[in-house]
C-alpha cells in the first residue's frame, strides 16, 4: 500500500482525478494516526504563508485571463503533501526509501520499455493516455532533430520535462534520507527522458563529482583551480551548443526571454515579484508578451519572476531551516533547475520532506507504541 500511495503521489500532477485518488488513499492510510499527527506552530505559519502567497498571486494578476484552478491548487497541494510527509515519517526509514526508490526505477523501466517497443514495432505505447483517461496524449515527438529516433519517451507523464522533473525530485528525497548513491543513480538515469535540461545537468553534475574527487585526492590548489576553469569552460561550451541545436523551436531562448521582464520592472515587482503566471492568454508587460510556459520552464527562474528577491530569500531560508548538507543541496538545486513550480505536487513533496525530515519526532518505535496502546494491532 505504501508503494501505491507514493506512486500516486508522484503521478498526481498528471491529472486532478489522480490527485483525488491519491488523497483518498492518503486519508484512509492516515485515519488511524490522527491522534498523533500534530501541526506545529511553525508548520501552521508555513500553511498560512502559502495562503498569503496564493492571495498575492491572484491580486497582482487581477483582471487577466488567469487559470484560477492553478492558483487554488497551490495551498491544496501544500496541505496534502504535508499530511503525506507527516505520515510516511512515522514509517521505518528503510521502508520509505525502498518504496520511493522503487517508484523511481519503475518510471525509468517504463521509459526503457517504451523505447524498446517503438524500436521493434514502430508503435509508441503512450502511458499518459491511460493516466489521463484518454483525454490527452503525451508530447512525445522528438524535437532533437539530430537524433534518428522519432520519439522521446515520457513514461506516465505529459512530456519529457515533467519526467525529468519527477526523477530529480525523487533523487532529492533519497539524498535527504541519506541515500546519496541511490539519488545519483536516479539522476544519471534521468537522460532517458531526452530532456535537454536533464542531459545538461547530468553532464555538469558528473564533471562536478570528478572535480571533488580530484580535489580530495591531490589537495593541490593549482589542480583544483584548473578543474574549476575546466568546469566553467564545459558549462559555456554546453550552453553555446544548446543554442545551436535545432529543437524545432528556440528552446533556450524561450526560457531566457523572461529575463527581459525580471531585469526591467518597477522596484516593487523586483522585490516582491509579478506573482505566479498561470494564464490562459499572453500577458503584456510593457510590450513584452509572456505566457506561463515562458516563466514556468525553470523552477528558480519561476520563483524569481513570481516573488522577486523576496522569493529567492525565502528559498534560501527553507534550505537553511532544512539543515541540508552540500550534497543534498546540489540535488535540490538541480531539481529547482527543472520545470517545477508551486502548482506542481512534486514541488511540495520535496519541500515538506526537506522541512519535516530533520524535525521528525515520531519514529517507527513511537508509532508502534501508539498502535499497541490504542489496540489497533489487536
Amino acid at each position: 500500500m505504501t508503494f501505491f500511495l507514493l506512486l500516486l503521489a508522484i503521478l498526481s500532477g498528471e491529472g486532478f482525478h489522480i490527485f483525488i485518488l491519491f488523497f483518498t488513499v492518503l486519508i484512509i492510510n492516515t485515519a488511524k494516526f490522527y491522534p498523533i499527527i500534530k501541526i506545529s506552530k511553525a508548520e501552521f505559519i508555513v500553511h498560512l504563508f502559502v495562503l498569503l502567497l496564493t492571495a498575492y498571486n491572484v491580486f497582482v494578476n487581477y483582471g487577466r485571463d488567469i487559470d484560477i484552478n492553478a492558483y487554488i491548487a497551490i495551498p491544496i497541494y501544500s496541505l496534502a503533501y504535508w499530511l503525506l510527509v507527516k505520515y510516511i515519517l512515522m514509517l521505518p526509514k528503510s521502508k520509505i526509501v525502498r518504496n520511493i526508490r522503487s517508484v523511481g526505477f519503475l518510471i525509468v523501466l517504463t521509459v526503457v520499455c517504451q523505447y524498446v517497443i517503438y524500436i521493434l514495432f514502430g508503435y509508441y505505447a503512450d502511458l499518459h493516455i491511460l493516466i489521463s483517461l484518454g483525454s490527452e496524449q503525451s508530447r512525445s515527438l522528438n524535437n532533437f532533430q539530430f537524433l534518428n529516433i522519432g520519439i522521446r519517451a515520457t513514461s506516465f507523464f505529459a512530456e519529457p520535462g515533467n519526467l525529468a522533473m519527477v526523477l530529480f525530485g525523487i533523487a532529492t528525497i533519497l539524498a535527504k534520507f541519506g541515500f546519496i548513491k541511490s539519488g545519483k543513480k536516479i539522476v544519471n538515469l534521468s537522460p532517458v527522458s531526452l530532456s535537454f535540461t536533464s542531459v545538461f545537468l547530468v553532464i555538469i553534475y558528473n564533471f562536478h563529482n570528478i572535480l571533488l574527487r580530484t580535489a580530495k585526492k591531490y589537495n593541490n590548489k593549482i589542480i583544483i583551480g584548473f578543474f574549476i576553469l575546466m568546469l566553467l569552460f564545459v558549462l559555456i561550451v554546453i550552453l553555446f551548443y544548446l543554442t545551436q541545436i535545432d529543437f524545432g523551436y528556440n528552446a533556450f531562448g524561450w526560457r531566457l526571454i523572461v529575463f527581459d521582464r525580471i531585469f526591467d520592472r518597477p522596484l516593487f515587482y523586483t522585490i516582491f515579484g509579478d506573482g505566479a503566471l498561470y494564464v490562459n492568454s499572453p500577458v503584456d508587460f510593457n510590450g513584452l508578451l509572456l505566457i506561463g510556459s515562458n516563466v514556468n520552464e525553470v523552477g528558480v527562474i519561476s520563483i524569481l519572476f513570481s516573488y522577486g528577491v523576496f522569493g529567492i530569500l525565502l528559498l534560501f531560508s527553507i534550505i537553511r531551516k532544512a539543515r541540508i548538507n552540500f550534497g543534498v543541496f546540489i540535488f535540490f538545486f538541480m531539481f529547482m533547475l527543472t520545470k517545477v513550480s508551486l502548482n506542481i505536487p512534486i514541488f511540495w513533496f520535496v519541500i515538506w520532506i526537506l522541512l519535516l525530515h530533520v524535525n521528525a519526532n515520531l519514529d517507527s518505535s513511537s508509532r508502534i507504541k501508539y498502535l499497541t496502546r490504542s489496540n489497533v494491532l489487536s
